[in-house]
């Protein structure tokens, strides 16, 4: 939802850095809403990055790298686009969330876990970033919890935490994104996965001044916002306002460390969980009630793979 219009075409682009800032380049793409990234060694040393963005996206992603990258180039849209395609696997979070393609097959499953089937279409979203699969953990560490009943997924690209919610017995969620295809691959991944009849997808309008979020009604139990510091610093007194008076907010998509000053734009919440995974960090922030102890608490159970600071 954070840092380049959606739309319904998308474009590729290119990037060319030095082996030495690769992960850095790598990180700064991914920030900006990619659903998939292609590395490639050259023949010269040199690393070729190749992803796709929404319409207008390569201005944006040569902003956004600055000096990081020896070249930026916009490249025809074709069917090698898609080539992660191939080499998608399923992905796991929390301690029993599977998410896979539906061309992907599953091997054996305990029992208990859950499988999410998420195509994305041409939204934004797989299941594999980092900070999917933190807010995937943190979603079922709070819904096994009890108490979660509605839920807002806050930019939710192509549904995994939306269709993840309800799979884990939330009976009313509203997706909303910025892009259409996003609200579109939400809406046919739910009914893929058997839950559309209590997931809403709707569009929102990030220009929208006096509300962004005009088209959500009511108050959640969960809150979850997966869309980078700038817009949780810009739509947190909206996400407040969205949020029930015992309810909890998981924000993400910040890198590891996460700005210190963004827990202050959600006073009186305070951070109650810390967790880090691969350079990207994931926040769950509520009220604290006169009778917790002092100090930082974290989940007992992290989301898979990931490490808490607290």
């Amino acid at each position: 939802m954070e840092g380049i219009d959606g739309g319904h075409r998308a474009e590729a682009v290119e990037v060319v850095v030095d082996r030495s800032g690769a992960e850095l380049a790598a990180g700064l793409l991914w920030s900006l809403g990619i659903s998939a990234l292609v590395e490639e060694d050259a023949a010269d040393g040199s690393v070729l990055l190749r992803c796709d963005v929404p319409p207008g996206g390569v201005e944006a992603a040569r902003a956004t790298l600055g000096t990081v990258a020896t070249s930026v180039e916009l490249v025809r849209v074709d069917d090698g686009l898609d080539a992660w395609r191939a080499h998608a696997e399923a992905v796991r979070a929390g301690r029993r969330l599977v998410v896979r393609p539906p061309w992907v097959p599953l091997g054996e499953l305990r029992p208990d876990e859950v499988v999410v089937e998420l195509d994305p279409g041409r939204s934004w979203g797989h299941g594999a970033h980092p900070t999917t699969r933190l807010c995937l953990g943190e979603v079922e560490r709070l819904c096994d919890r009890g108490g979660i009943d509605r839920v807002l997924d806050v930019g939710c690209g192509s549904g995994a935490l939306s269709i993840a919610a309800a799979l884990l017995g939330a009976g009313h969620v509203v997706a909303c994104d910025i892009d259409p295809e996003a609200v579109r691959a939400t809406g046919a991944n739910a009914e893929r996965n058997a839950v559309g009849e209590r997931i809403a997808a709707r569009l929102v309008d990030d220009h929208e001044r006096h509300d962004p979020l005009a088209p959500v009604d009511g108050t959640f139990d969960l809150v979850v916002a997966n869309i980078g510091a700038a817009a949780l610093r810009a739509l947190a007194p909206h996400l407040l306002a969205r949020l029930s008076s015992d309810g909890v907010l998981i924000v993400s998509g910040l890198l590891d460390p996460p700005p210190p000053d963004l827990p202050a734009a959600f006073a009186p919440l305070q951070v109650a969980a810390d967790l880090r995974l691969d350079g990207w960090t994931a926040l769950t922030l509520q009220r604290r009630s006169a009778t917790d102890e002092p100090g930082v608490t974290a989940p007992s159970s992290p989301a898979h793979g990931a490490r808490r600071t607290s």
